[in-house]
């Protein structure tokens, strides 16, 4: 209509004008192409608001959660708790999440020392404040008590070889029994069925049961886990100088000896009737020795073995893993790793021999070590062969005649024991179970 002229030559001039801007440009855009121009220019400064707007609530976050970090609250207001946080905190506490050390503490109840960490802490202000000591499974670290105790008990008194007579050896003979009655209240042992040798460490603990094991020729069986201690596997070669044959089983073999299998006859068949596997009724004297090796924890790795393999393989030898033939089986724990951060009670856990080391359970003194065993076992599967000053009662030089020690720890003590170090053990005992 005429009436819109006016109106519509207005809008022509404007959109001619838009149209130059492009066109001085080099453009050339139609009517649909400068309304799809001006949307998506839209569309991007919308974008870039709300990217702006994200970034603001992240910044007023992070200021609240700074601000609440460093005021003086309790554990629990930093799981949502606004009655301690204050009313104008309210929105923001309710959407934290539970606090990493809350949970922490929470799902390892016992950390700390249960409160104790600080004063336990106060022990070891000797160290370097600028290391972190993480070579625990090698040697752990002394602490600062133990330390003074050690060097008050040497400066008391003196302290002579527990071999003579003097008042300074009967001094050592009776702490060599306190520290030999500590290491079996530790790990809950009786003295009627445990003896401690005492040994340079876990190694020559184990060096002691192979040497001194009643191999038979042919017949006699070392086994032990692959996942072991060079130590233990060393073993296998004073067992190959008695012709007895080595088993190394793999880990998934190990779960076979977890569970009792049906009891085996000396074919290794089942047996319908019970009876112990693989022995006489009337007398199993006659039958070979097994040994069966393994760690409680690993070394390395820090797998820990099920324990109830030890009352198992002594029942049902290897049954159920490997066909080895007919024989007593004995086993050697290893727990030089396990002693030094979990419990280990003898009076349920009955090992024939167990090795440990208490450098790595206490840290002081180095070079010392135990080797506990049943005294049963002993009779049953060990045969001394060396012996040396403090092991016997009387030797001849002139003829093959010696008499061994009755004591089962002084028959196995090759030599003078290390009483200057035995002297730390006990408290160092005291220490770990505080």
């Amino acid at each position: 209509p005429n009436s819109a002229a006016p109106h519509f030559q207005r809008e022509k001039q404007h959109c001619c004008t838009f149209q130059g801007a492009f066109l001085n440009q080099g453009w050339e855009l139609d009517g649909s192409a400068q309304l799809r121009f001006l949307v998506s220019k839209m569309i991007t400064v919308v974008a870039v608001l709300f990217v702006l707007l994200d970034l603001f609530q992240e910044l007023l976050q992070a200021y609240f959660h700074g601000k609440l970090s460093r005021s003086k609250i309790k554990p629990a207001s930093r799981k949502g708790d606004t009655k301690t946080c204050g009313e104008d905190r309210k929105t923001i506490a309710t959407h934290f999440e539970e606090h990493p050390e809350d949970k922490f503490r929470k799902d390892y109840p016992g950390y700390g020392y249960k409160g104790q960490l600080e004063s336990v802490l106060q022990d070891f202000k000797h160290l370097p404040a600028n290391e972190t000591y993480l070579d625990h499974a090698g040697a752990t670290l002394c602490s600062l008590p133990q330390i003074h105790s050690h060097a008050e008990m040497m400066a008391s008194s003196t302290f002579g070889n527990p071999h003579s007579r003097s008042p300074s050896s009967k001094r050592t003979t009776k702490m060599l029994a306190e520290a030999r009655a500590a290491v079996l209240e530790h790990f809950n042992a009786s003295e009627s069925e445990y003896a401690v040798i005492f040994t340079s460490g876990a190694t020559q603990a184990i060096k002691i049961v192979a040497e001194n094991f009643k191999w038979t020729s042919g017949h006699s069986t070392l086994a032990y886990s692959r996942n072991n201690h060079n130590s233990i596997i060393g073993m296998r070669t004073i067992a190959q100088q008695a012709n007895a044959p080595f088993l190394s089983l793999p880990r998934s073999s190990l779960a076979a000896l977890s569970s009792p299998p049906p009891l085996l006859n000396r074919n290794g068949d089942p047996e319908p009737q019970g009876g112990m596997a693989g022995s006489d009724e009337d007398d199993d004297s006659s039958l070979p020795c097994h040994l069966f090796a393994f760690p409680a924890e690993c070394n390395f790795g820090g797998d820990k073995e099920d324990l109830e393999m030890i009352s198992r393989v002594k029942k049902f030898g290897l049954a159920g893993a490997a066909r080895v033939e007919a024989g007593r089986w004995f086993v050697l724990l290893d727990a030089a790793k396990h002693a030094a951060t979990s419990p280990l009670d003898l009076s349920v856990y009955k090992p024939d021999f167990l090795c440990l080391s208490f450098y790595k359970m206490f840290g002081l003194p180095t070079g010392l070590g135990a080797l506990l065993v049943r005294r049963e076992a002993a009779e049953a599967c060990l045969e001394k062969r060396f012996f040396s000053g403090g092991t016997v009662l009387s030797a001849r030089a002139d003829e093959p005649l010696h008499v061994l020690r009755e004591d089962l720890s002084q028959r196995f003590e090759d030599g003078t024991v290390s009483f200057l170090s035995i002297m730390a053990v006990k408290e160092g005992l005291a220490r770990l179970g505080r």
